[in-house]
């Protein structure tokens, strides 16, 4: 749509009507594994008093 201008100034009147949706809609998909990053994040938290960090010479 370029060349076309939009007059900012003018009237606009809108018509909204409530969205019908379902418990389906809230759902997560079930083909997707979602990650507990805190449960991660402990993980590596644990590991990082366990790694040797070589002194600089």
């Amino acid at each position: 749509m370029s060349g076309t201008s939009v007059d900012l100034d003018a009237d606009f009147e809108g018509k909204c009507s409530p969205a019908v949706v379902s418990d389906a809609d809230f759902q997560p998909p079930k083909d997707v594994q979602f990650q507990d990053y805190s449960k991660m994040m402990e993980d590596w938290q644990k590991l990082i008093p366990s790694m040797s960090i070589p002194a600089s010479e």
